[in-house]
């Protein structure tokens, strides 16, 4: 063992010494890292958590992309596309693709006993993927699709189940506007599910129904729809996706990732990373300011020591070791105590949720948590490397102690 481990393991034994005067101020340290962690652990985990939820919630609704005709009318009309395609109905020899849906969309305005208000239904296949609703769903049962046989139910939100009075079994009145003189037409749905995503734009907005619903109002053929959405297995890649999705198209259609059609909400995501390094950095300051002043105060103490070191012929070098070594078990301890009491908070969260959000400001109810351990470890490795990094320039005071005044130090 060299003789500088040796001696730093010999302090660290003696900081809880009744003669020690560093005992509280290295306390206050390893808490400060400590807490310091707890908040850079929780920063992150509910960040990145609320991001990755919000942004499976916007995917939910519209895939990772969506195929349609290339149109400057921006409304809830959808013109119609041939979807006799090399992309449907099977999109797995594009690599990197998983899977594709057909829907169409058409505004209305849906009525009950009690009251109206306009609304677009939203029109799906029997090849919808209703994973996510099915998560979301509150009330009822989703409906069953096939092609060919035309459906009267309906899944509606929870926000306009509750502001039209609505329940599941309900029957209800959808009315659709068309060029005057022609009267408006008439569908009599029948709601059997509600569901509720903490979307509030777009759980207003949107009622599903079945797409040959919508090919009958707005007489398509039956290998038409108003898009298709597409999903894929990476996220990171859908602008890289969208453009070799676009290039398989027809000059006709265009490839719109989700990115291009919510940029407003995506933009506010991003601004949780400012959030995050704002906090991550506020706290690897005040650790380091702590963990130099208790650097300082442990070199203060030991000056006699030191000054024995070197009549003895021990080299600045080397002395400086002792403490890096001592400061350093001295971060690890407070890692250690961060990352317990961090995890731990993050995994009560998750699996409690005691910690709850406002969903028409946040579009969820508890705060989410996604724990990384890669981001954990990262965490982890760069506040020892910065702490100890910057511990380097006060440990150069040991080199202006001489032997003769520490000897005489007390």
């Amino acid at each position: 063992m060299r003789w500088e481990w040796f001696i730093a393991n010999r302090l660290v034994r003696s900081e809880g010494s009744k003669d020690s005067v560093t005992g509280p101020v290295i306390t206050v340290s390893i808490t400060a890292i400590a807490l310091g962690m707890v908040l850079m652990i929780i920063a992150v985990a509910t960040g990145i958590g609320l991001q990755e939820r919000i942004k499976d919630k916007i995917i939910g609704f519209s895939g990772h992309i969506q195929v349609q005709p290339y149109d400057s009318n921006i409304s809830y009309e959808d013109q119609p596309i041939n979807t006799r395609l090399a992309i449907y109905p099977d999109i797995s020899d594009f690599e990197g693709f998983t899977h594709v849906q057909r829907t169409g969309n058409k505004a209305g305005i849906l009525t009950s006993e009690e009251d109206f208000e306009g609304i677009a239904l939203k029109g799906v296949g029997p090849e919808y993927n209703w994973t996510f609703f099915e998560e979301a769903l509150e009330e009822g049962f989703i409906p069953s699709y096939r092609d060919g046989f035309e459906s009267d139910s309906v899944l509606i939100s929870r926000s306009t189940a509750n502001r039209l009075r609505i329940d599941t079994a309900d029957e209800v009145v959808v009315y659709f506007i068309r060029e005057s003189p022609k009267p408006p037409l008439t569908r009599y749905l029948y709601v059997t599910g509600i569901y509720n995503t903490g979307l509030e734009e777009f759980d207003k907005l949107y009622v599903l129904c079945d797409l040959d619903l919508i090919r009958g109002l707005n007489d398509w053929e039956e290998d038409e729809a108003g898009k298709l959405e597409v999903f894929i297995d990476d996220f990171d890649q859908i602008g890289d996706q969208t453009n070799t999705l676009r290039e398989a198209l027809p000059f006709q259609l265009n490839a719109v990732s989700v990115l291009q059609e919510n940029p407003q909400l995506f933009k506010w995501l991003e601004l949780f990373d400012v959030n995050i390094f704002l906090i991550i950095g506020i706290m690897l300051v005040v650790a380091t300011i702590n963990m130099i002043g208790a650097l300082l105060i442990l070199i203060l103490e030991r000056t006699r020591m030191i000054g024995i070191i070197k009549s003895i012929g021990g080299s600045d070098r080397k002395i400086r070791r002792i403490f890096l070594y001592q400061s350093g078990y001295l971060i690890l301890r407070g890692l250690f105590w961060g990352n317990l009491i961090g995890i731990g908070l993050c995994l009560a969260q998750q699996y409690w949720g005691f910690v709850q959000l406002d969903p028409s400001t946040y579009y969820v109810s508890e705060a989410p948590v996604l724990l990384d351990p890669w981001l954990i470890l990262a965490l982890n490795l760069g506040t020892l490397f910065i702490c100890l990094a910057a511990m380097m320039f006060p440990s150069f005071l040991i080199m202006r102690i001489r032997p003769a005044k520490a000897l005489r130090f007390d």
